[in-house]
């Protein structure tokens, strides 16, 4: 069953087809590199993670079930982790999927390589087993965009507040994103509009999931 309705079912298959068809295609490159070509296996690792993240976005807005997911965060995060250095959003996106689909790894959390950050932080120790976490709010806030998370993390916001914000906040506050209004564009490039970020906070704070259901952005049915 569809869960993200912006588009239909139709639409999802053949955009995930033609993921997949991507993720092929750049797999078979990295195969046939050489060991010692470390720019061209980096720069594969790092297409083939925004493939499959976005994958990952498209599977559940189609109506993907969690092993279909889970299997597939896996294929993610094993190019996630070889990369050197990772953008806010892809170490953000790897962690939060980590979370919603209990990944708890040692060794890829180990390699996921992320900045300084209070909500990362939290979302790492909360995989390690480390949680509730001392002292957090003294973390450095790398991006404004986790403040809000934060603020949950550290019992400064409720679950009603964080609802609002999911509903009438969160989509406009990412209006710089490549992302945004992609559901507008005829390119084949919507992949569903979710907020991985929100949705690791409640799992982590244990809020009751039924308190977010039908809330826009909320992959809800991850926290099930």
């Amino acid at each position: 069953m569809l869960r993200d309705t912006r588009k239909t079912a139709g639409y999802f298959e053949e955009y995930i087809a033609c993921q997949m068809e991507r993720i092929q295609k750049f797999e078979d490159v990295l195969r046939n590199l050489g060991a010692t070509d470390t720019a061209k296996n980096m720069q594969c690792h790092m297409y083939l993670a925004n493939f499959y993240q976005d994958l990952l976005l498209a599977e559940y807005s189609s109506g993907g079930s969690t092993g279909l997911l889970k299997r597939d965060c896996l294929k993610y995060l094993s190019h996630v982790c070889p990369q050197d250095s990772l953008p806010y959003d892809t170490a953000m996106n790897a962690l939060a999927w980590a979370v919603l689909l209990d990944i708890r790894n040692p060794a890829i959390l180990e390699d996921i390589r992320c900045p300084q950050d209070g909500m990362l932080e939290a979302f790492r120790q909360y995989l390690a087993g480390n949680w509730p976490l001392e002292d957090i709010e003294k973390m450095p806030v790398f991006s404004p965009s986790s403040e809000p998370f934060v603020r949950c993390l550290t019992g400064a916001s409720s679950p009603e507040e964080l609802r609002r914000y999911l509903e009438s906040g969160w989509y406009e506050s990412s209006r710089g994103a490549a992302w945004y209004e992609s559901h507008t564009l005829d390119r084949g490039t919507y992949c569903g509009y979710w907020c991985l970020a929100g949705a690791a906070v409640i799992k982590i704070m244990g809020w009751n999931p039924s308190l977010f259901a039908g809330t826009e952005y909320c992959p809800a049915d991850l926290l099930l």
